[in-house]
């Protein structure tokens, strides 16, 4: 998830499939969500459609979640966006409750990437902005209920320095 409001820099070489759909997930949230320039995020929208289409990153993965919610997003079809915006929120949670106080803090900090409690949270917000300033109202309180769950659920290991 994109946590700043600077654009990601622009890449041309990816270390795999995986790499190359959070880039695109990166640059089509600050397109959407961040600037509201939805034109520009059209041609990261093609490849990224290109790479779920292939299905070769499963579907148990937040970055696939995030990418379909994205797809659907950019289209304006808020229902399929916020069902999918829950299984990536279902998944992070997965992900944090699957550590405990006494693992190795690296660890636990190299797959929490970029999806830190308050890193979500404020995701979230700027996706709920969008979801109003499209008069998707039913779908903006969806995502409020979103927010809540990850603030009473996450994170039951101890916080870090920099959560």
């Amino acid at each position: 998830m994109v946590t700043k409001n600077t654009c990601p820099p622009t890449r041309r070489k990816f270390a795999n499939k995986w790499d190359e759909m959070g880039y695109l997930c990166d640059k089509i949230t600050y397109y959407i969500h961040t600037v509201n320039i939805r034109f520009r995020a059209k041609p990261f929208l093609h490849r990224l459609k290109r790479i779920c289409q292939l299905g070769c990153l499963g579907n148990d993965a937040i970055v696939t979640e995030t990418a379909y919610a994205l797809c659907f997003e950019y289209e304006k079809n808020w229902k399929f966006a916020v069902q999918h915006r829950k299984r990536e929120i279902d998944l992070i949670l997965q992900l944090y409750n699957s550590f405990t106080d006494n693992q190795n803090i690296e660890v636990r900090e190299f797959a929490l990437q970029g999806r830190k409690k308050q890193n979500v949270i404020a995701q979230l917000l700027r996706i709920k902005q969008t979801y109003l300033h499209n008069q998707a109202n039913s779908e903006a309180e969806c995502i409020d209920e979103l927010i809540e769950s990850i603030s009473i659920s996450a994170p039951r290991f101890t916080v870090s320095r920099d959560d």
